[in-house]
């Protein structure tokens, strides 16, 4: 579809980057395990961005074949970026469940700051 337009994807991956880290600087306070995802998902992107601009592409060397289906062939930069996102999707359904489980021990008033 966007074949031999680096370039855009290139950009686009900076673009990206660029939001995260503004995320991260002026963000409110996180976790140390958010600080653990976003650092996977910021060092995948660079190594991605950096693939891009020394070779002109990602280059995408494991490639999973199982007896009944083969699975797109991804990189290591790609597979940090994967469990970053999914570490933080998953955290932040905790988050959310611990959050809704002490509004409701307050009496459905916002807990005090710091539970």
């Amino acid at each position: 579809m966007a074949q031999g337009q680096g370039w855009l994807f290139g950009l686009f991956s900076v673009l990206l980057l660029a939001g995260v880290c503004a995320y991260l600087w002026f963000g409110a306070v996180l976790a140390r395990a958010e600080y653990l995802c976003f650092g996977l998902i910021v060092g995948g992107g660079a190594s991605n961005i950096l693939d891009r601009w020394v070779y002109g592409s990602v280059i995408d060397f494991i490639d999973v074949h199982l007896p009944f289906y083969r699975f797109p062939a991804f990189n290591v930069a790609d597979s940090c970026i994967c469990v970053g996102v999914g570490l933080y999707i998953i955290m932040s359904y905790r988050h959310d469940r611990l959050l809704r489980e002490a509004i409701v021990s307050h009496g459905g008033e916002d807990p005090p700051a710091g539970t």
